[in-house]
């Protein structure tokens, strides 16, 4: 088994910028979603991406945020507590330079400790697949779950 090492990108900070509105950059477009802890979670989620944000991005960079999209947030509806009334909260801002996601549910989260040990079991790599797309990326469980990303832009499309 490999070394027990943080993921490259993984950062330790404030998760909450968007959804307490302190994100920095100029914002050009942002939206909020509440999604269902259902199997439409997801769907959703993408659709969104594609309506809110779609317009906005290359094809490259829209298929790159809906995957890393639909994998938070399929990972928010099957990790964080159950219940009808529960939802997975959807934070999405585009600025020139960069793109920011945050996907926030009532869940405990999960620690560092899962993160570097090794998988013996299959599937479970979104969090992989988010270290080796973003720019940057965390969690913080201070209030619920969020797991958050960033994404460079390389143009000034916005």
């Amino acid at each position: 088994m490999g070394a027990h090492r943080l993921p490259s990108r993984f950062e330790r900070s404030f998760a909450y910028h968007l959804a307490r509105d302190t994100w920095l950059p100029t914002v050009v477009s942002q939206a909020r979603l509440e999604l269902p802890r259902t199997a439409e979670g997801p769907r959703r989620a993408r659709l969104c991406v594609r309506e809110e944000l779609g317009v906005r991005l290359g094809e490259e960079e829209r298929e790159i945020l809906e995957a890393l999209v639909t994998e938070l947030v399929s990972n928010a509806v099957a990790h964080s507590e159950r219940g009808p009334e529960g939802t997975v909260t959807l934070h999405m801002a585009l600025a020139p330079e960069r793109i920011r996601v945050e996907v926030c549910d009532g869940g405990v989260g999960f620690g560092l400790a899962e993160l570097v040990k090794p998988r013996a079991e299959p599937g479970g790599y979104g969090l992989v697949m988010v270290d080796r797309a973003a720019s940057r990326w965390g969690i913080a469980a201070d209030e619920g779950s969020c797991v958050w990303f960033e994404l460079d832009r390389s143009g000034s499309a916005g």
